[in-house]
């Protein structure tokens, strides 16, 4: 990726609106929500037969290190992640 479109996309996301994690206290940007695709997900033995397949995800970046993650969309809304107010240019 060229030096320009990094920028630009670290621009966006200093804008973007952010998240905190209530139990670690870091910083996110929700980049927006998408679908998991796999027939098989788990440890055979340990899966409960529920499909993931489909299933909506959350996806985010982590303002610390600029890590991506991704959890059930129903997990970043149940109250384990808050919203914080930021200044622009913040």
């Amino acid at each position: 990726m060229s030096k320009e479109a990094h920028d630009k996309i670290a621009e966006g996301l200093r804008e973007a609106r952010r998240y905190r994690h209530k139990k670690r206290g870091t910083e996110y940007v929700l980049i927006g929500y998408g679908k998991m695709q796999a027939e098989q997900w788990g440890i055979v033995g340990t899966w409960d037969d529920s499909t993931v397949d489909m299933r909506e995800v959350a996806i985010y970046c982590s303002i610390d290190d600029g890590s991506l993650w991704v959890r059930p969309r129903e997990e970043f809304e149940d109250g384990r992640f808050t919203a914080v107010d930021v200044v622009k240019g913040d």
